[in-house]
């Protein structure tokens, strides 16, 4: 075991971003005892649904039929969940800074099979400067996805440049998992994928087109599994929802920032060099960090799209790009200005780093989360609660197993659908009844601090935030 580690030790230092990244991650994650994303929260209950019911492809009525999305990210939490007998709030929040770690690592091993190791740790270490770093300490399908990437660009350009189909067959699995994944991002980079054997086919490159189509079949049968069996339910258009929360529009000069300054500014250099080599890797990220800037313009036709998301899908073409311009760097041949320069950056993306980890906090506030652990552990889970800030269902229910109109307590999904629609405005100016109450068995409303009282209820809880009245029966 110490030969082989003795052999591979320069190989090991393409692990450092990584363990970097890890610890850095683990900073909010020990800090706080629950999952840092408002989105895992609602993973967590589709969770829930799925090991109560088992995999259902019609409409998701937990999410007012809204959401029929890519499954694995969420079966596999769940399979972590039974396998280590723990809540599914905890392996959301414990996986953390391990899918921190593998997107850095993937990041890093990316850029280092597809040209050098110092591009490979300049790659990892340039994601702290990036947008992308505060995401990734987020347990979501989009991480999951992340890790995917850039081993699917990797097997994929090997391919093409050896025309190996066993390379094509992984590549193609990979991206078949990533539309299993995150099927909007899958679909991107397949688009990338496409359109690099089309400019390889007008180059003259001459592109393997079975490497092309091993890709196409594989990706497709794998994809298949899941999406088929919806399409065929009628229930595909269902899956293209995105919220409105995650359309807003980014102005052009909050993209350096999105994407990393520093990293963008070596790109620019990196992105000469390409042009001018020409390699297929080189023609890929260039292709790709084009088309993804390209798709994130979109946004100004007037279509939703999840621009923030879109150009996540830039950052490792961007910084695999900087990592080989931080290498062009010399003075007369000599080295030395490179490895001081990157000698600087790794100290630098540690202190921005740190920064940034120590003041990320949950998305949902102390006040939200303290009003979430009180139902934990005082709420009745038979009656249903009225919050007036509806963003807090998913972390009550989630945390506390507690019924409320966005989501329903129920292990039939006959009954789920059956469920009658609760006129929540109405429990909130206080106009309702004694029937009312009965009917729509009404037992708390969380409402704003300043309301000093509501009818037919008793105030039970407060904070800085919220007060809890518990309904009169």
């Amino acid at each position: 075991m110490s030969s082989v580690v003795q052999k591979n030790r320069k190989d090991l230092l393409i692990f450092i971003p990584a363990i970097i990244i890890f610890f850095l991650v683990l900073i909010p994650t020990i800090k706080y005892s629950v999952p840092l994303s408002s989105e895992t929260f609602y993973h967590v209950i589709s969770i829930q649904f799925a090991a109560e019911n088992g995999i259902y492809l019609g409409n998701n009525v937990l999410f007012s039929g809204l959401s029929v999305y890519s499954p694995l990210f969420d079966f596999f939490l769940l399979a972590i969940s039974k396998i280590f007998a723990l809540s599914y709030l905890l392996v959301a929040r414990a996986l953390q800074p391990v899918f921190a770690f593998l997107v850095v690592l993937s990041f890093s091993f990316g850029a280092y099979k597809m040209y050098n190791l110092l591009a490979g740790i300049l790659t990892g270490i340039f994601v702290i400067f990036s947008a992308l770093f505060h995401k990734i300490m987020f347990t979501t399908p989009e991480n999951m996805f992340l890790i995917l990437i850039p081993l699917i660009a990797y097997f994929y350009c090997v391919a093409l440049e050896n025309k190996n189909l066993k390379y094509s067959l992984i590549s193609g699995l990979l991206l078949g998992m990533g539309f299993l994944t995150q099927a909007i991002s899958a679909s991107i980079i397949f688009l990338v994928l496409t359109l690099l054997t089309i400019i390889l086919l007008i180059g003259k490159r001459k592109p393997d087109f079975k490497v092309y189509g091993l890709l196409i079949i594989t990706s497709i049968l794998i994809a298949a599994i899941w999406w088929l069996p919806v399409i065929f339910n009628g229930q595909f258009m269902q899956g293209i929802y995105i919220p409105a929360q995650l359309s807003t529009l980014i102005a052009i000069n909050e993209y350096p920032q999105i994407l990393g300054i520093i990293p963008l500014l070596f790109a620019f250099i990196g992105a000469f060099f390409f042009i001018k080599r020409g390699q297929i890797k080189d023609i890929l990220l260039l292709t790709w960090l084009v088309i993804v800037t390209l798709l994130s313009f979109i946004q100004y036709s007037g279509f939703h799209i999840w621009v923030e998301y879109i150009l996540m899908l830039a950052i490792f073409p961007l910084a695999s790009m900087a990592g080989v311009g931080v290498q062009c760097i010399r003075i007369d041949g000599d080295k030395r200005p490179i490895f001081a320069l990157t000698a600087l950056i790794l100290i630098l993306g540690v202190y921005y780093g740190y920064g940034c980890a120590s003041s990320t906090q949950p998305e949902y506030s102390a006040a939200q989360i303290e009003a979430a652990q009180w139902f934990q552990n005082h709420g009745d889970r038979n009656n249903t609660v009225i919050n007036y800030n509806s963003t807090m269902d998913a972390l009550i229910f989630s945390m506390a197993n507690q019924n409320v109109p966005t989501f329903h307590n129920s292990s039939k999904i006959p009954e789920i659908s059956q469920k009658s629609e609760i006129n929540v405005k109405k429990y909130l100016m206080g106009k309702y009844n004694g029937l009312d109450i009965l009917n729509d068995n009404i037992g708390y409303l969380v409402m704003n601090k300043e309301v000093s009282s509501m009818p037919y209820a008793t105030l039970v809880y407060e904070n800085e935030e919220f007060k809890i009245f518990e309904i009169n029966k």
